[in-house]
């Protein structure tokens, strides 16, 4: 009952307490008055110039994007065509400089020819047909007709050869159409292949290059290291080349080195002393009697067999022989010397 009494004393003081501090609080709050947030006169204008300018800035930026997108515009538009007429004006001289090139080589041509000015200009009519058909530069066939006449060949000649020389620079086995009409020369000469025929000889180039692992101009230059030597013992171009890639794609030496050794061999197979000591192995390097009669020419009787067949028959009988029998050791430095080993080996194994 005491607890009771105490309790409702003490809220009603607390109650009462609260009441007098809220009627104090609003007395006091009505002679403060109205609170000012206003900002001064000059403050605002500053700010309202500040808007305006800064609008002014916004609307300048934006007529800079506008007058600079324009002006990109019109640079790239000047731009292409600047191109085109520098393109075209380069093109222009390019044409030109090649024009009066291709009669400078007329002139050349003109010159070490002895035909006739319309010989000649049927030559140039061939190169222009050439030049249009295969792609090719008119410029170098010409040069390339200057080039064939110098090596003795008529227009008529020449006219064909170009025809063969044009549909070999086509072909991705032959490097550059200078280098492959000096081989295509050495190997008309050489081997003793019409202008007519020569296309058929680099196509054999061409093919065997794309075949085994031997480079068209490594079997260019083995044609003028050794194919005069291989061709006055009887061989052909496509025998030559079937025995110069057997040592090219097995040594990886280099082709002149190939055609210099090639060179030693030919020449020391067809020697007296190394037939007969060959001879003596059961290997026979000259034709029997029974052979020049079974060949229906009783001439070739102890002649030559040739280089190639002279390197098969010795491929047969060095397979039979183990390559530590002294009789192969004393085989292949008689062919080649001690210089060219290297060289004879895959000649006769391969």
């Amino acid at each position: 009952m005491a607890f009771n009494l105490t309790a409702e004393l003490n809220v009603a003081l607390n109650t009462a307490s609260l009441r007098n501090a809220a009627n104090t609080i609003n007395n006091q709050l009505k002679d403060v008055g109205a609170v000012s947030l206003g900002i001064p006169k000059g403050d605002a204008d500053s700010l309202k110039n500040i808007r305006i300018q800064a609008q002014e800035a916004s609307n300048a930026m934006e007529q800079f994007g506008r007058q600079s997108g324009l002006a990109a515009k019109r640079f790239v538009a000047f731009t292409v065509t600047a191109g085109a007429i520098i393109t075209f004006t380069s093109s222009l001289k390019n044409a030109l400089s090649a024009a009066i090139e291709f009669d400078r080589e007329m002139v050349r041509l003109t010159q070490v020819s002895s035909d006739g000015a319309g010989e000649v200009s049927k030559v140039a009519a061939e190169v222009t047909r050439l030049a249009t058909n295969y792609g090719v530069s008119g410029k170098q066939l010409l040069n390339t007709a200057v080039t064939l006449k110098q090596a003795n060949l008529s227009l008529k000649e020449t006219k064909q050869a170009l025809e063969a020389l044009a549909q070999a620079a086509l072909a991705p086995s032959f490097d550059n159409l200078k280098d492959t009409t000096e081989g295509a020369i050495a190997i008309m000469n050489q081997f003793n292949i019409s202008s007519r025929d020569l296309g058929g000889a680099l196509g054999s180039v061409n093919a065997v290059a794309a075949e085994f692992a031997v480079e068209a101009q490594d079997l260019i230059e083995g044609v003028r290291k050794a194919g005069g030597a291989f061709r006055s013992a009887g061989g052909d171009l496509n025998q030559f080349l079937a025995l110069f890639t057997s040592i090219r794609q097995t040594t990886r030496e280099s082709a002149e080195s190939i055609g210099t050794g090639l060179r030693t061999i030919f020449a020391r197979i067809q020697r007296n002393d190394t037939v007969e000591a060959l001879k003596d192995i059961g290997v026979q390097l000259r034709y029997t009697a029974e052979e020049a009669k079974a060949a229906g020419d009783l001439g070739l009787t102890n002649q030559f067999v040739g280089t190639y067949e002279a390197i098969k028959r010795l491929s047969l009988a060095l397979n039979e022989l183990r390559s530590t029998d002294p009789r192969f050791s004393a085989i292949v430095e008689e062919l080649g010397g001690y210089r060219q080993i290297s060289k004879v080996i895959p000649l006769v194994q391969e």
